[in-house]
């Protein structure tokens, strides 16, 4: 039986954004990564068999660009929690079936004070 093909957005293209695409596209999976740096997305470009889009991803034009809306999954793997917080969000709002943000500080994860996976409507947070 063969493999279903997801598309997948994955939101930074820094050593994690970029290594995660990495074994996606080996996995036979459509990805887009975004990244805010043009020479990341130059690089991942000419290495990787993914589609590229230079752009915040805290920007749902970018995302809207990423064609967000029906992806299988979307990764929010920036170097800021915030922006992770929030893309994952609008992804999710603008129509990806599941979203993740990456989180460095520990607080995100802890619902006994603020629960913000639920808040922002987000399937997962991990910490980073």
């Amino acid at each position: 039986m063969a493999k279903q093909s997801l598309r997948i957005i994955v939101l930074g293209g820094g050593t994690v954004g970029a290594s995660c695409a990495e074994l996606l596209c080996q996995q036979g999976h459509q990805v887009t990564v975004v990244d805010s740096a043009k020479s990341r997305t130059r690089f991942l470009d000419e290495e990787l068999d993914v589609a590229v889009i230079t752009g915040s991803a805290a920007k749902s034009s970018i995302l809207f660009q990423a064609n967000v809306a029906g992806a299988d999954l979307c990764l929010a793997l920036t170097g800021s929690d915030e922006v992770n917080l929030i893309a994952a969000s609008l992804a999710k709002a603008m129509g990806a079936h599941r979203s993740v943000a990456r989180v460095f500080a520990p607080v995100y994860l802890d619902s006994s004070t603020f629960d913000y996976a639920m808040h922002f409507g987000i399937d997962r947070l991990q910490i980073g």
